[in-house]
This record gives C-alpha cells, sequence and structure tokens, in this order.
C-alpha cells in the first residue's frame, strides 16, 4: 500500500472515528444522567476509538478499554484522573488543546483537535480528539464525552511526505532549467525561479497573471497549438 493509500485509509478511520463521536452527542443531548457502559460500548462497536466520560456534578468518570489501550494501560490498571491526562498532553499542545476545550465549555464551540499526549511508557503519540459537553439550566457545563483516536502513523505519513515535497520543491527551485507546470485548457500550475528570470520579470506572480500568448512569439503560435494539443491527451490532463 502507498503513502497516499495509507492516509486514505487511516482518514477514512477518522471519519468513522467522527461518525461515532456523532452518536455520542445524539446520547448525551438525550439527556441521561450517566449514560451505561453498555450503550457506550453499542455506539463504538467496530470502531477504533477510545471513549471518556466525566460528570461534573458526581465527579463520577468513565473511559472506555479502548482508551487505556490507547494510553498504555493494561486491562485492570487503576484508572488515571483527569489531572494525570491533562498533564500527559505534549507541552507544545497544551495551550492549544486547552484553549479549543474551554471555548467549547465556555461557548460552545465544536471540539475537535489533534495533539500529542504521552503514553504511560513515556512515549509520545499523536491523538485526535472530539468531545462534546452538556450544560445545566444556569449554564454550567454538567458532563462532558467524547471519543479518542491514535493518529501517529497519519501523523508521520504526512510528514514524510511534506519533507518528500520540501527536498523536491528545492531540487525544481535550485535547477538551472526553466520549469513550468500548467493545466491544459488554462492556468498555471507552478513556475520555478529560474524560467521566472529567463523570462525577465521579478516574480511569478507576474508571469502567472499573463495571457499565454503573451509569453509566446507570433511564429510559434501554431507550433504551441500542436503542443497543446499533444499534451492534452496525457493521462491526467497535464
Amino acid at each position: 500500500m502507498s503513502d497516499s493509500d495509507k492516509i486514505l485509509e487511516l482518514e477514512r478511520r477518522l471519519q468513522e472515528a467522527s461518525k461515532t463521536n456523532d452518536a455520542l452527542r445524539a446520547l448525551i443531548s438525550a439527556g441521561d444522567n450517566y449514560i451505561s457502559n453498555e450503550r457506550y460500548d453499542l455506539a463504538i462497536a467496530g470502531t477504533d476509538c477510545g471513549i471518556w466520560e466525566r460528570n461534573f456534578v458526581t465527579g463520577e468518570i468513565y473511559r472506555s478499554e479502548r482508551f487505556m489501550e490507547i494510553m498504555g494501560y493494561e486491562p485492570g490498571d487503576l484508572l488515571p484522573g483527569s489531572q494525570i491526562i491533562d498533564d500527559a498532553i505534549h507541552p507544545d499542545d497544551f495551550e492549544r488543546r486547552r484553549v479549543a476545550l474551554d471555548a467549547h465549555i465556555e461557548c460552545g464551540t465544536p471540539f475537535d483537535e489533534e495533539f500529542r499526549i504521552r503514553r504511560r511508557s513515556g512515549e509520545y503519540i499523536w491523538v485526535h480528539a472530539q468531545g462534546q459537553a452538556t450544560w445545566d439550566e444556569n449554564g454550567k457545563p454538567a458532563r462532558w464525552a467524547g471519543s479518542l483516536s491514535e493518529i501517529t502513523e497519519r501523523k508521520q505519513i504526512e510528514e514524510a511526505l511534506q519533507e518528500s515535497e520540501q527536498r523536491y520543491r528545492g531540487l525544481i527551485e535550485s535547477s538551472g532549467l526553466g520549469i513550468h507546470i500548467a493545466r491544459v485548457g488554462g492556468g498555471r500550475l507552478f513556475m520555478n525561479a529560474t524560467l521566472v528570470r529567463l523570462l525577465g520579470y521579478e516574480t511569478s506572480q507576474e508571469v502567472y497573471d499573463l495571457p499565454n500568448y503573451r509569453l509566446l512569439a507570433t511564429h510559434d503560435q501554431e507550433k504551441a497549438v500542436d503542443y497543446h494539443k499533444a499534451a492534452a491527451e496525457f493521462r491526467d490532463g497535464y
């Protein structure tokens, strides 16, 4: 499986996780004082999500077995408190996650975040977290529940692809050849600095804004038309 296929598969799993969280929100909004473990298990059946709930009124906390597994705990281990979980968030991601959580609790802004969290073994993993709170008649948060999915593999693939793209772009930009990528039928997608300089312009945007005929000598117009006809036969149309 290629890296791009892996990303698509991981995104599909994230979409499943999102649907699971939608189901949890429906359960939460139903008004139960506390959702039973059995109903949670039904909501997450067939997914790879970890589930949590915290009741602010009673202090009761629920975390599914998958949640504990993601965090590196074994069945039967003591349930980690909320402070332990908060302390496990990567220092570089802590403030962003806190701001998003406060915005949800205070204003109802959707909580949908990706951040790093430390497992019990000490290693950091990437997770995708979604949550939903409910509020009492005084506007105070009563309950807080949501899902957690590990996305470390997806993040690693994305970073590798980004590094590869940067290296490729660096080679293209430093090339002594003028390189131009355009869409058949109109629209320039990329032009390296060498070609911009060869054409006598300061920036690539100046060239992007010009119609094609401004870049061609009159006696080469027919040749250019033939070229575009040939290019149109390429599979991707580039």
